[in-house]
């Protein structure tokens, strides 16, 4: 399935944007209610002379179209929103996000906007924090909200690691199997998420996925996501296997990422991936980010089944420094953008105009077979730009002495897709690493001359490449599936 004319209009929207962040208007019409940490829900009228205490009332009382003013002070509890609203702290006292606090403190969500009833509702300058799971959770299907100018902070209190793949996974004490993001739009499409501060939650940042519906064409623009402990800091992520099939369904697709900072977080600094066949993350856009000292890659691909869709995505003029490895697809080493196509392959990806910087790996692609990478520039802290499955001339190489397939298994292992490919490219990354290395057939055998602090490794790595096929320095071309 091909999208090529999905990259137009989401790239010419993404370069729009990151020039400055828009200034959303306050909306017009309906009321205006007011609510005071000095008000009352018995005798408060909702008026600016007579506030209700608590915003569940006001939220209680309000009529689609209605907007709610929230007094600086700190309030209590879960809001449950199901009506097109607007929560706000007050627009006439500078900063007043610092000082306007939802504190969520054994309640499952701050702000849980539910349903298509809540189309249309807007959440502005609130700090939220301390909810067993979201911060903010959207549910949908539902569009056009406006999540802008919030804290979303230490949340995810519930949050409980899976033994089998702690600490990168896990679910919600209140919501076993769930995910934990602290700002999550579940089935929410032609929105935007502004210029928050999503910062310090146990689990990951901001999270969009299609399990009521379609999370299509919403703009993730200017927001500042750090220090989440242990997800990614943003994730497009597939969930629903109607995706691939009916876009009015499911799918994460035609979104912008842009102008964020993601920095600091417990996994990748952005991630688009879909588990499962019939999942579908595409026509997406990540442009002009900043992906910066995350525990995993920087921008991560990832499909982990046959029938799994990630394409046409394009990551452009991105700033991706300092992250780490990328365990899923074995790649152990820190990877700026990491493409692994586990289970089925990422196409019609776009690679482009990106500055990497402090990282092993510039760009790693696995199965990836048509991806289009070029433009991109590399510091010489980065040890190796490029390293691919998809063959490569030998003229974009650099010179590099040590073993011709040793080099070849390391950085482009031409026509070789069997299920041994990771182990041998770390295999090889292991001897080109060798200091003295005599041959392989010595190291497998009788490593004679070698009685390096890495003798065992090393002849575990030469042991898995003799298998495969691989019996001498000089051998080049297609490597066997051993």
């Amino acid at each position: 399935m091909k999208h090529w004319n999905r990259w137009a209009a989401p790239v010419a929207m993404a370069l729009a944007l990151t020039g400055s962040a828009p200034a959303w208007a306050q909306g017009t019409g309906g009321q205006v209610i007011y609510v005071s940490a000095g008000g009352s829900d018995q005798s408060g009228t909702g008026s600016k002379a007579a506030p209700f205490a608590s915003i569940g009332k006001a939220v209680a009382v309000a009529q689609s179209g209605d907007t709610i003013i929230v007094e600086p002070g700190t309030y209590a509890g879960m809001v449950t929103v199901t009506k097109s609203i607007t929560l706000e702290s007050d627009p006439s006292i500078p900063d007043a996000v610092s000082s306007t606090i939802l504190d969520a403190a054994g309640s499952a969500n701050g702000i849980l906007l539910q349903g298509g009833g809540a189309s249309g509702s807007t959440i502005r300058g609130l700090t939220v924090e301390h909810a067993q799971q979201a911060g903010i959770l959207a549910v949908g299907p539902m569009t056009g909200l406006e999540i802008s100018g919030n804290v979303v902070a230490n949340n995810d209190q519930g949050f409980v690691a899976n033994d089998a793949k702690a600490p990168f996974d896990g679910h919600c004490s209140a919501m076993p199997g769930g995910d934990c993001e602290a700002l999550h739009l579940m089935g929410v499409s032609d929105s935007r998420i502004v210029d928050n501060v999503v910062r310090d939650n146990l689990d990951g940042g901001i999270y969009l996925t299609d399990e009521t519906g379609p999370a299509a064409r919403n703009v993730v623009l200017g927001n500042d996501v750090e220090d989440n402990q242990v997800d990614c800091g943003i994730t497009l992520a597939s969930h629903n296997p109607k995706g691939s099939a009916d876009p009015s369904a499911a799918g994460v697709y035609d979104n912008v990422v842009a102008g964020n900072r993601s920095q600091g977080n417990g996994a990748a600094g952005v991630v688009l991936a879909t588990p499962l066949p019939g999942g579908a993350v595409y026509g997406n856009t990540v442009t002009g980010n900043t992906f910066a000292n995350n525990s995993q890659g920087g921008v991560v691909f990832h499909t982990h089944s046959p029938g799994a869709m990630v394409a046409d995505n394009a990551v452009i003029g991105n700033t991706i420094t300092g992250n780490g490895a990328d365990p899923d697809p074995g790649v152990s080493k820190p990877v700026g953008i990491s493409i692994a196509g586990m289970g089925s392959p990422i196409t019609g990806l776009l690679v482009s105009g990106n500055r990497l910087d402090q990282e092993y790996y510039g760009i790693w692609v696995e199965n990836a077979p048509d991806a289009q990478i070029h433009g991109n520039t590399f510091s010489n802290a980065v040890a190796l730009p490029y390293t691919s499955a998809i063959p490569i001339p030998p003229a974009t190489s650099p010179d590099r002495s040590g073993p011709t397939v040793v080099w070849q298994l390391t950085h482009h292992p031409v026509g070789y897709w069997g299920p041994n490919l990771i182990p041998l490219q770390q295999a090889a990354d292991l001897l080109l690493q060798t200091p003295g290395l005599p041959s392989l057939w010595d190291l497998t055998h009788h490593p004679v001359g070698y009685f390096g602090a890495s003798l065992i490794a090393a002849q575990r790595a030469a042991v898995l490449l003799w298998e495969a096929g691989i019996h001498s320095f000089s051998q080049v071309g297609p490597v066997p599936q051993g």
